[in-house]
């Protein structure tokens, strides 16, 4: 038995080392052609995506853009106590309010 043991570690450190190949470099050059080919993709994806940025902002001025003002429903302005400022029916950043308010309008 010992004589097996012996011939096998003969043989082991006989043997040349080799080198070993993990899954990633035996693939090496192929990631290089691929990580080029997505290098190349993005650089030309880059202008296109700004051309269509600049498009979409041109169509989306070129018209006209109506601010319509909020139906005035009467459940909307329910007071169960009033403000504690001067024009306590007009909300607190309603400046157009403040001002009828202050004219006497209101």
């Amino acid at each position: 038995m010992f004589g097996l043991l012996g011939r096998t570690a003969v043989r082991t450190a006989a043997r040349p080392a080799g080198r070993r190949f993990f899954s990633a470099e035996s693939h090496e050059a192929h990631h290089i052609k691929t990580m080029d080919t997505w290098r190349k993709i993005s650089f030309a994806c880059v202008p296109v995506l700004g051309l269509l940025a600049v498009v979409n902002v041109g169509i989306h001025m070129s018209h006209e853009h109506h601010e319509h003002e909020a139906p005035a429903f009467s459940y909307n302005k329910i007071r169960a106590k009033k403000f504690p400022w001067e024009c306590s029916d007009c909300p607190l950043f309603d400046r157009e309010c403040h001002r009828r308010c202050r004219e006497g309008g209101n």
